[in-house]
């Protein structure tokens, strides 16, 4: 009997320390990792919606010169295309461009996203609003994020509560 009281007693005075320290930090890092993971989430599900949409309204080619082809340019970078260059034919009005000109041209802020020569739409306004704004969010200064971190960050390093328990 003494040793199951010994036991009891044991648990009553390290289940505090316990308690009060070690859950009540891995609760607060829970938070902070959970409060990081869904902005990740949001900007990661808006930027797949926007690539998304981008390769169903264009299809990738490789550009081969040859007799029936001519020369193609570029309306954006206007340039030639060479041999082996990768470009993208929208869909829509088949215009084409050079891969890596399009995509800089649609991720521009003060253009929407369609197409430099005719403008017909290659991403829709919702998808592309939504894209952006978080883009935009994950450039700003996020200083009540950064309040919460250092705040859960410094209890977590204090490392013992301040319990009183009596015996």
């Amino acid at each position: 009997m003494a040793a199951l009281t010994r036991c009891f007693f044991l648990f009553y005075k390290v289940y505090p320390i316990l308690f009060c320290s070690w859950i009540l930090q891995v609760l607060r890092f829970m938070i902070l990792a959970t409060i990081v993971f869904w902005n990740f989430c949001r900007y990661a599900i808006a930027y797949y919606k926007y690539k998304e949409m981008f390769n169903k309204k264009s299809s990738k080619f490789v550009f081969r010169r040859n007799k029936h082809v001519g020369s193609l340019d570029c309306a954006i970078c206007l340039s030639k295309f060479e041999n082996g260059e990768k470009g993208r034919k929208l869909e829509t009005c088949r215009h084409i461009f050079h891969e890596n000109c399009l995509e800089k041209w649609l991720m521009q802020k003060d253009i929407k996203a369609s197409c430099p020569l005719c403008r017909s739409v290659i991403i829709t306004e919702e998808i592309e609003e939504e894209y952006r704004k978080l883009e935009d969010e994950g450039k700003r200064d996020h200083s009540y994020e950064k309040e919460l971190t250092l705040i859960l960050l410094s209890i977590l390093n204090t490392g013992y509560c301040h319990c009183s328990f009596s015996n």
